[in-house]
């Protein structure tokens, strides 16, 4: 349960279905899932074509926001191992450096798709909209963190050639 332990979790799935070699690919996260994505981007850059991101962690949590600070400050009291991983919420051993250069190198290639009302991860607008193009970031309004994650595929970004690299039609997934 730490961010190094999930990259080697998601570094052993993609070995166990033949993606640990070959071209590239597109990958997607959301919430937690998109700071892991993120991290493996970041960490293994020659492995990631295209990758697409939903209300992500992994930017600071500004002091404003209240509810993520109070809600984090008590999980991080329960003593159970499972709650260790709050400790390292929302960044996840990411940096915003880091988040900026992996924008930087896939450009249009970078999807992000922000809830405006998220209280668990601040859309960070300003920072999306300064480190990629405009079309590739996309502001939910009157939506907050649990719609984006639970309408998933009322999104439609299974529809988007951009975030896969090719047509729906010829989508392939392994996962």
């Amino acid at each position: 349960m730490s961010p190094d332990g999930w990259l080697e979790a998601l570094d052993e799935i993609l070995t166990q279905i033949g993606w640990d070699s070959g071209p590239p690919f597109a990958l997607a996260g959301c919430s937690l899932g998109g700071a892991l994505a993120m991290r493996y981007a970041a960490h293994r850059p020659k492995r990631v074509a295209r990758l697409t991101l939903v209300a992500p962690a992994g930017l600071p949590e500004p002091m404003w926001n209240a509810p993520f600070h109070l809600a984090s400050g008590f999980v991080c009291r329960i003593p159970h191992p499972i709650f260790n991983i709050t400790k390292t919420s929302p960044g996840y051993g990411l940096t915003p450096d880091a988040i900026a250069s992996v924008a930087k190198r896939l450009g249009p290639a970078m999807r992000v798709v922000v809830a405006a009302y998220d209280l668990v991860h601040t859309p960070h607008v300003a920072f999306w909209s300064r480190v990629l193009p405009e079309k590739s970031v996309t502001l939910l309004p009157r939506t907050t963190h649990w719609w984006a994650c639970t309408h998933l595929f009322g999104l439609l970004l299974h529809d988007e050639p951009r975030c896969w690299g090719r047509e729906p039609s010829r989508l392939l997934s392994r996962l």
